[in-house]
């Protein structure tokens, strides 16, 4: 008998699917911690609260009787945080479906279409994204206030730890010295770089770095969704806590959504749509260093 509708049963196995297909979590939510607050309320964007600066009092000469001018200061301002919200339609033809023997629905065009969406929600969360022509939108690597390091040469053994030492320097000069949170972030092009022999101690950039404690190996993610500068390399440090940064995800990851209510249309395919929605907040931009301009020569 022809199917004309999906069932709810249908649709939450299209979600399982997506978990199962997730299982070994996408790499930036191994450095990025997600909701560590609570799921926040649905809302097209809201306020949180970053630190400012709070100013000197001002000196006045107090008579007998007499109240000083008082001009108090909280030393909060509320800041408009705006969520990203990304969306993929999916259809399935009739004669398409596939029914494994324990009766889940399989779908493995949508399946597709949510490690896409998991790539382009990376490559937001580390270096954020434009939306429309005008909307900037900056993620965790070029948040307002991160440390930069000094971009040159990278190419050779000596070179190429430095750069990534020079990191290492840069939190510690900020107190961000918790190394049993760190993570180090990089591209392909580093992850090259890194295995260059040093010719007179015969040890890689990777090997020294490791032995001096500046990265460790459970903790590396090498990722293809962050955006060096023109021709360049991209090599990060990050101290990964709830405190210094996070993801707010009004969506649960990647939701499974049917259109007309799960029936079949009138072109005999089953439709509907992906979504996520979430952003990223870095109230202490200085637990994250990151060089995006090392060179090939």
């Amino acid at each position: 008998m022809t199917r004309t509708r999906l069932t709810a049963e249908d649709v939450v196995d299209l979600q399982s699917d997506i978990f199962d297909l997730f299982r070994e979590s996408p790499s930036w939510r191994k450095y990025i911690p997600v909701n560590p607050f609570g799921k926040p309320k649905w809302a097209h964007e809201t306020k949180y609260y970053t630190m400012q600066e709070v100013p000197n009092g001002v000196w006045s000469i107090v008579e007998h009787n007499a109240s000083p001018d008082l001009k108090p200061s909280t030393g909060y301002e509320a800041t408009t945080q705006k969520y990203l919200q990304l969306v993929m339609a999916w259809q399935i033809h009739k004669n398409d479906l596939e029914i494994s023997p324990n009766g889940r629905l399989k779908a493995d065009s949508i399946l597709q279409i949510a490690k896409r969406m998991d790539k382009q929600i990376e490559l937001a969360m580390n270096s954020g994204v434009t939306v429309g022509t005008s909307i900037a939108v900056t993620g965790l690597l070029n948040a307002s206030g991160v440390n930069t390091g000094t971009a040159g040469k990278g190419s050779d053994m000596d070179t190429c730890y430095t750069k990534i030492k020079e990191l290492k320097n840069k939190l510690i000069e900020d107190a961000f010295n918790d190394k049993t949170k760190w993570f180090f972030i990089h591209d392909a092009t580093i992850d090259g770089y890194l295995d260059l022999l040093h010719a007179t101690h015969g040890l890689t950039a990777r090997e020294k770095l490791i032995s001096n404690k500046i990265i460790f190996p459970e903790r590396i993610v090498q990722t293809a969704n962050v955006t060096p500068d023109t021709s360049d390399a991209l090599a990060a440090i990050v101290e990964s806590d709830p405190q210094n940064f996070h993801c707010r995800e009004l969506s649960n990851g990647i939701e499974v959504h049917p259109f007309l209510d799960g029936a079949l249309d009138t072109d005999f395919m089953f439709k509907g749509f992906l979504e996520w929605v979430g952003t990223i907040v870095v109230p202490r931009p200085e637990s994250v260093a990151v060089n995006s301009g090392i060179a090939s020569a």
